[in-house]
């Protein structure tokens, strides 16, 4: 992501030195695999709708008996 769209403030609060400020946190393990920890931003805002990124990841994959783990990756999307 270059920027907001005609907002240079919130450009400037996202982007640190090339790197979006996405709110997750983690490290990188010993053996090279990052650990996540969890999320210093809650909520998401699709759309102008807040949407909940427990709600998406966890919860609802939780439901799914035959799922043990999950990796969650972002991909282009037209929303």
């Amino acid at each position: 992501m270059r920027g907001y769209f005609r907002d240079p403030k919130a450009t400037a609060a996202a982007i640190d030195d090339g790197w979006l400020l996405t709110g997750d946190r983690g490290f990188r393990r010993p053996d090279g695999f990052l650990q996540f920890l969890g999320r210093y931003k809650e909520m998401l805002k699709v759309e102008g709708e807040n949407v909940s990124p427990a709600a998406l990841e966890t919860e609802f994959l939780a439901l799914v008996p035959s799922i043990g783990q999950v990796a969650v990756v972002g991909v282009p999307a037209p929303v």
